[in-house]
């Protein structure tokens, strides 16, 4: 389920960004015989990454990035401030 979600959104991520989350509960993930299955759709999303395809990252890696782009795009202030004035 993990390679089938990661492979649809990589095609949807042509349109726009767009962030996978994966949720490992150690009840489900922590069982052996589920080890094999985890380690292929880390694998695959390895090799994404190795081909520079996605980005692995933190939401704080996110924030920054977007907070740059915005800043850059003149968006906002160099301290997240919005520079849309209103009324």
């Amino acid at each position: 389920m993990i390679v089938d979600n990661f492979d649809e959104m990589l095609l949807q991520a042509r349109q726009q960004p767009l962030v996978m989350g994966i949720a490992l509960h150690p009840y489900l993930m922590g069982q052996p015989y589920r080890l094999r299955h985890l380690r292929a759709a880390l694998e695959h999303l390895c090799q994404a990454r190795d081909l520079g395809q996605v980005w692995f990252t933190t939401p704080g890696a996110i924030c920054a990035h977007a907070d740059r782009a915005l800043a850059q795009a003149g968006l906002i202030g160099p301290a997240g401030q919005s520079q849309a004035r209103l009324g």
